[in-house]
């Protein structure tokens, strides 16, 4: 058998270092993507507490809505009375029929309104969590010690050929 050269010494170094560095790599990017899934899932649950929010101020501004309408109404009808005006007929009938329409058409577009909003918000949730499940996946198909191996094969000819001289 013959000596190693110091060169064979530092091919050998240099073979090791790289399969530390690539299997450091590796698990570095594995960190990352699981870091990444972890603010892609809290950035969905966020968007999912604006959901929640936009449907609760849907419904305190629908029901301000309505309050307002019967406010209208309540006062129409008052005025109509105190005139005179008979309010089972005519334009009496007309107008607080159309008050009411009018209020109820206000109230379903604010309903819509924040139905809409918390419909994006709920995309902007399954989008994130989307991400969160891509880099979770990732995540799990990087093997740091794949990559080590990886990097040997990769210096095979290099080990192979420091173990030619060594056995010669």
């Amino acid at each position: 058998m013959a000596e190693l050269t110091a060169g064979n010494y530092a091919q050998i170094a240099q073979i090791g270092y790289n399969m530390a560095a690539a299997y450091q790599q590796a698990k570095a990017q594995k960190a990352i993507m699981r870091y990444k899934a972890q603010v892609s899932k809290n950035n969905a649950q966020v968007a999912e507490w604006q959901a929640q929010q936009e449907e609760k101020v849907g419904v305190s501004q629908e029901q301000a809505s309505r309050l307002r309408t019967a406010d209208l109404y309540g006062t129409q009808r008052a005025v109509m009375a105190a005139n005179g005006i008979d309010l089972g007929e005519g334009v009496a009938t007309d107008v607080l029929g159309t008050t009411k329409f009018m209020g109820e058409r206000d109230a379903l577009t604010i309903r819509d309104n924040a139905a809409r909003k918390a419909w994006a918000a709920r995309i902007q949730k399954t989008n994130f969590l989307n991400e969160a499940a891509f880099g979770e996946a990732t995540a799990d198909a990087i093997n740091p010690w794949g990559s080590a191996l990886g990097s040997l094969m990769g210096n095979a000819g290099a080990v192979a050929d420091i173990y030619k001289q060594w056995k010669t």
